[in-house]
C-alpha cells in the first residue's frame, strides 16, 4: 500500500468539514487510508455545540447532554459530529 503525503499530510479543523468543500462527494481510492482527528480545545466548546446540534439526531443530542463531566460531553460531541461529517464527504448523505 502506498502512501498518498498529500492526502495524509492535509490538516483541517472539524468545522471546517461543513464548509462547500465538504458538499463534494470524495471517491476513497482502494491504496490509500484518510486519517481525521480532532484537537479538543474546551475554549471552542460553545461553537462546536452550536456547529454540531443541527447535524446530529435527537437521539444523539440527548446522550451527549447526559454526561456529567464537560471533557465527557467534549469528547462524545466532537466524535459524534466528525463521523458525521466525514462520513457525509464519501457518501452521497
Amino acid at each position: 500500500m502506498k502512501c498518498n503525503l498529500d492526502v495524509f499530510g492535509t490538516r483541517k479543523h472539524s468545522d471546517d468539514l461543513c464548509n462547500s468543500e465538504a458538499t463534494t462527494v470524495r471517491e476513497l481510492p482502494r491504496d490509500e487510508v484518510h486519517l481525521y482527528y480532532e484537537v479538543l480545545d474546551p475554549a471552542l466548546d460553545a461553537t462546536r455545540m452550536e456547529t454540531a446540534r443541527p447535524i446530529l439526531t435527537e437521539d444523539e443530542w440527548n446522550r451527549c447532554q447526559r454526561f456529567a463531566y464537560a471533557e465527557g460531553l467534549r469528547e462524545r460531541l466532537a466524535a459524534r459530529f466528525m463521523v458525521r461529517s466525514v462520513l457525509s464527504c464519501y457518501a452521497p448523505v
